[in-house]
């Protein structure tokens, strides 16, 4: 399941700095739902998130992962 949102400038806080950033958040999904898509458990995407791997952003209480970013991890690129 992909979360929808409008395309709108939005703060994203990545590695602790907030940054208005133009995103498309209807292509992104949820650290639960990326945990099931790769057969992984939720904490393990937070830990790939923590240590820099996997980059992702929030909007509200929400934290999500791009699916650019979820591809560029499969396909074996580094961040």
């Amino acid at each position: 399941m992909v979360t929808s949102y409008p395309l709108e400038t939005i703060e994203v806080t990545t590695n602790q700095t907030v940054t208005p950033l133009p995103i498309d958040a209807r292509s992104a999904l949820s650290p639960a739902h990326l945990a099931r898509r790769w057969g992984k458990c939720r904490q393990t995407i937070y830990n790939m998130i923590d240590a820099g791997e996997l980059h992702s952003f929030k909007v509200r209480n929400s934290r999500l992962i791009p699916l650019s970013e979820i591809e560029r991890v499969e396909r074996g690129e580094a961040a």
